[in-house]
């Protein structure tokens, strides 16, 4: 869908506010999404694998996480033309809410902790990501 700019010669551009507002939109959902979720998979990658595998685990782990922007770039037009826009972004928000609750019960708190002590807790056989226990 398009917004309408009252001029028919513009059929299908949005008006310099419109583009504006998008503009600042997708802005701020990058920066925010770079000062919170956006670093949680390369700081688990880095801090919960010992130090014997932790390299390899790194190079698997950017592996995955770059394989799935490009599946996600480009399932994204075909996923669109397929089933409309609406719920395509409903699917993107039920798997986002699915990492959170997935991040919020199994990924550990490692604040203050240094690596040695992050691999000992790991390693414990009553290891709880939540801390109880």
């Amino acid at each position: 869908s398009t917004v309408d700019t009252d001029d028919p010669e513009d059929e299908g551009h949005l008006s310099k506010a419109y583009s504006g507002l998008a503009l600042f939109g997708f802005m701020l959902l990058v920066a925010s999404y770079q000062v919170s979720y956006g670093p949680i998979s390369w700081m688990m990658v880095s801090e919960v694998y010992p130090l014997k595998l932790r390299s390899m685990a790194l190079s698997v782990g950017t592996i995955v996480n770059f394989g799935s922007n490009i599946a996600v770039t480009s399932l994204f037009p075909v996923l669109i033309g397929r089933f409309g826009q609406g719920p395509v972004f409903w699917m993107f928000a039920f798997i986002t809410a699915c990492s959170l609750v997935f991040v919020f019960f199994y990924v550990p708190e490692t604040k203050g902790k240094s690596l040695e002590q992050i691999e000992a807790m790991l390693k414990a056989e009553d290891y709880n990501p939540r801390g109880a226990g």
